[in-house]
């Protein structure tokens, strides 16, 4: 029963995805929104109170704006989603531009190297992502690894103090990766507090975090860790 039920909601998906874009955008905004926004009210507490704290300096006039423009672009979320069902090489070009590829390939064509690993952020809508794969050699195989983000002692002290800043010390035993940055959006990036060497760790660590999840303050002369003068 379970096999008949995937491959007729697959079948429906595949045939949903073979409607122009302005089709599909035309079902997002006059049927997913007010299903989802008002009839289902897909998180709508959620939505409304993380809204309010990541704006305070904003009225209900403007918060009401925000809120509106996210469930109008998650409806558009879901059907891109069914849309890269049948999305043909070309079309993904139009919509999706990647940077780099070419120096991945040569990395893999002048050295020995079996593997290459990318680190994303979940931003926007991560399924696009997913269409890399169309941009590389037919040599190559790539696969996407997805670890849920959910640990039930985390959850039970942090989702109930959502509202709190909270830091999560240094890299040392997991405590600084993309999984604890879902519960402690803020980080100490390092004991090392000395001026010189701290320029390093953050300018190093700015490749795969934004600034604004590292906390940092140095030391004053001589540097009790570096004796550096």
């Amino acid at each position: 029963m379970k096999t008949v039920l995937y491959y007729l909601v697959f079948a429906v998906w595949y045939l949903l995805s073979l409607l122009p874009w302005w089709i599909l955008y035309g079902i997002s905004d006059l049927v997913l929104y007010p299903l989802v926004r008002y009839v289902v009210r897909y998180r709508c507490r959620l939505v409304r109170e993380s809204i309010a704290t990541s704006f305070p300096e904003k009225g209900s006039k403007e918060l009401e704006a925000i809120e509106r423009e996210f469930y109008h672009w998650f409806c558009d979320y879901i059907v891109e989603l069914i849309k890269h069902m049948s999305m043909s090489v070309d079309d993904i070009d139009r919509h999706m531009h990647f940077e780099g590829v070419e120096q991945v390939e040569r990395e893999f064509m002048e050295s020995d190297k079996a593997m290459c690993v990318f680190y994303l952020g979940h931003f926007n809508n991560w399924e696009w992502v997913s269409l890399l794969g169309s941009k590389f050699d037919r040599r190559h195989f790539l696969s996407q690894v997805y670890h849920p983000l959910h640990n039930k002692v985390l959850d039970r002290i942090f989702t109930p103090r959502s509202h709190i800043l909270f830091e999560s010390c240094s890299s040392g035993g997991n405590r600084f990766d993309l999984g604890m940055l879902c519960y402690s959006p803020q980080v100490w990036s390092s004991d090392d507090t000395d001026p010189i060497e701290r320029l390093d760790i953050q300018s190093g660590l700015s490749y795969l975090y934004p600034q604004s999840t590292m906390g940092a303050h140095v030391s004053a002369a001589p540097h009790q860790q570096t004796l550096r003068e």
